[in-house]
């Protein structure tokens, strides 16, 4: 079923699928089931996101939530994990300049997130 009225409110519902809104584009948030993945996302524009992919074959994830600019938090099935805060850009880099331009950077690999995780 779907119904919208548009820009005000608006809701879209089918197997495997919904979508729903408020104040188009400011506050949405939608869910996905496939056979493969899943995906679960709410925003919050121009300010708040929050994203989170599931592969159902090999049971990895990753989650990504922005606060813009204040905060940037990315965290993969193996421990990985990226985090900034003040950081500027609003979209991935997979070049890495964002690291140059927060304020507070930390990245881990999945060996430095095990090795944390012992020593506690």
């Amino acid at each position: 079923w779907r119904f919208d009225l548009w820009p005000f409110f608006g809701a879209k519902v089918r197997p495997g699928f919904a979508r729903h809104f408020v104040a188009w584009p400011i506050w949405r948030w939608e869910d996905l089931e496939s056979q493969d993945h899943s995906f679960n996302g709410q925003w919050l524009l121009p300010f708040f996101w929050r994203t989170h992919w599931e592969w159902s074959r090999t049971g990895e994830h990753e989650t990504k939530i922005r606060l813009f600019p204040l905060l940037h938090y990315r965290e993969w099935q193996d421990g990985s994990l990226e985090f900034a805060m003040l950081s500027p850009y609003w979209f991935d880099d997979p070049n890495g300049f964002r690291s140059d331009a927060a304020v507070y950077y930390v990245t881990t690999d999945a060996e430095s997130a095990v090795a944390v995780e012992e020593a506690e």
